[in-house]
């Protein structure tokens, strides 16, 4: 009669964790987001030559042709100021992407930053998108 209780006992057992993980999972509530997260801080500070960025402001080349490097020096430039308005440090990262829709290779587009000699785009370490 021992062994009876015992096995009966295990055997309820188990079936409570069954049934337990089933109603778990069935009934679990799952949330999911469809706008986009919107991280904002105090400490940065973003202005371009056409004023304060708000959102986004994408450097567009339309209508653009091969040009020499001394042709392309002479084009109003896209700039733009990143300043820290905190007494803490904090760090950052900027991205220069191409959208994926583009037919142009990485090997002929160049940039000049900080006034430097212009560089191939696809010579600057490719990083993970933040």
């Amino acid at each position: 009669m021992n062994k009876k209780s015992r096995l009966l006992t295990i055997v309820i057992l188990i079936l409570v964790c069954i049934i337990l993980g089933v109603s778990y999972a069935y009934w679990q509530i799952t949330r999911t987001q469809n706008d986009k997260n919107i991280v904002t801080t105090g400490c940065f500070e973003i202005t371009s030559d056409i004023g304060t960025v708000d959102e986004q402001l994408p450097i567009r080349l339309l209508k653009t042709y091969p040009i020499s490097d001394d042709d392309g020096k002479e084009l109003t430039p896209f700039t733009f100021t990143l300043r820290n308005t905190c007494d803490t440090y904090a760090g950052y990262q900027i991205n220069l992407e191409t959208l994926n829709t583009t037919t142009l290779n990485l090997d002929y587009l160049k940039v000049v930053m900080d006034n430097k000699t212009p560089k191939v785009l696809s010579q600057y370490d490719s990083v993970e998108t933040t």
